[in-house]
């Protein structure tokens, strides 16, 4: 919440986030849309020239998705390699 001020520069000053320890923002700006609303328009990306794409709450999910399954299979094959990496020096020692 906001506080009264009279300036920006004063409630810039005061703001502090409050994020709780355990928070999935995905869940919490996409998810919970996707599932009440998932035709509703989430996100408009739009051209200097005027050309628009308008993306839906489901959309903007299944986006989502696919680009946490495609970061959690590189960090599986990042820590594979690693891990072969490290079992490939101790070898040669």
């Amino acid at each position: 919440m906001l506080i009264k001020a009279n300036t920006y520069a004063e409630v810039y000053a005061a703001h502090q986030w409050r994020v709780p320890e355990r928070f999935n923002m995905g869940v919490d700006v996409c998810d919970k849309h996707a599932v009440a609303t998932p035709d509703k328009t989430a996100l408009i990306v739009a051209t200097p020239d005027g050309d628009a794409t308008h993306y839906s709450f489901a959309a903007m999910q299944l986006l989502s998705n696919k680009l946490a399954n495609l970061l959690r299979a590189k960090a599986s094959n990042a820590a594979i390699a690693s891990a072969s990496c490290c079992r490939s020096r101790s070898r040669r020692r």
